[in-house]
């Protein structure tokens, strides 16, 4: 009888004969097995086995370009190319190994009062949800956004901050998106700037360090903060329910890992080089200019 392999399918012997049997073999009529004989069956298994895998390829294809409907922890994946991301559902982190290029279609990114820099009338929104203890993050805020700072001050694009600490792998991180919001309540938008760019500068001095908060407190007065009232607005937790809050509405929104960007409600997953960042802003701005004309 045939073996059958993990495909389903059934795994012929060696020349496309059953196993235990040779072009030599007697037959049961005890004369010689004829070449020509075995030849066509040996084509014909062939051709159905090259049309199987032409299926299967195919929906393999299919289902890879297909991004996920569910929304939520229950959306394990996203079906894109591999980012540089941080996972809130295991430990592990895994490095780009293509461009990633946004598809589908865009989604509304609720905003309201997030901290932001640019003008409100840029053409381009950039919506990074992101972990202050996240290394890609880090990655991202030294690497890319230095770069995108060109495009911020010319008007052409307004960064936006959502909190998305991922807790089971990055237990510091929620006191330190805390942090930022207590800056912001003391001094604006500027502090929480501020503030947002101490923490990644310092992330090796806090990140797994049982006296996080102490590095947050010293990091406030050295922007000269009143140390009393930032003091007790971290201690007292009241922007605790806020930050998971945007960490929810991250997840409804399939965002998985850090950092995540909507760019005019198009999704990119992971520290991405600015080059990727750059090609999207310049097609995304011809089209506009090009709707305009129409």
């Amino acid at each position: 009888m045939n073996q059958t392999d993990v495909t389903g399918l059934e795994k012929t012997g060696e020349n496309g004969f059953e196993p235990g049997t040779s072009m030599a073999s007697p037959t049961s009529g005890g004369f010689p097995a004829h070449k020509g004989s075995l030849l066509l069956p040996a084509l014909l298994l062939l051709l159905v086995g090259g049309l199987i895998g032409y299926v299967i390829g195919r929906q393999s294809v299919n289902q890879a370009a297909v991004e996920p409907a569910a929304a939520g922890p229950a959306a394990n994946a996203i079906a894109a190319p591999v980012s540089a991301t941080t996972s809130p559902n295991n430990n592990t982190s895994t490095a780009p190994t293509s461009v990633p290029v946004p598809a589908g279609q865009p989604v509304t990114v609720p905003l309201s009062n997030e901290p932001a820099m640019g003008s409100p009338d840029a053409p381009i929104t950039i919506v990074e949800y992101s972990d202050f203890q996240c290394p890609f993050c880090l990655r991202h805020f030294e690497q890319t956004l230095p770069q995108l700072q060109q495009y911020i001050d010319a008007g052409q694009i307004r960064y936006v901050f959502k909190d998305f600490p991922i807790h089971s792998i990055h237990p510091q991180a929620q006191k330190a998106h805390e942090s930022a919001r207590c800056a912001r309540e003391l001094d604006g938008d500027d502090a929480f700037w501020t503030m947002h760019d101490l923490l990644f500068a310092n992330q090796e001095q806090w990140a797994n360090n049982s006296d996080h908060v102490e590095v947050y407190k010293s990091l406030a007065g050295e922007m000269g903060l009143d140390q009393e009232a930032f003091d007790e607005c971290l201690a007292s937790g009241r922007y605790a329910d806020a930050v998971n809050v945007q960490v929810a509405e991250g997840i409804d929104l399939a965002v998985q890992g850090t950092p995540t960007f909507f760019i005019n409600g198009q999704r990119l997953v992971g520290a991405q080089p600015f080059a990727v960042f750059q090609q999207l802003i310049e097609t995304l701005t011809l089209n506009d200019e090009v709707s305009l004309e129409e």
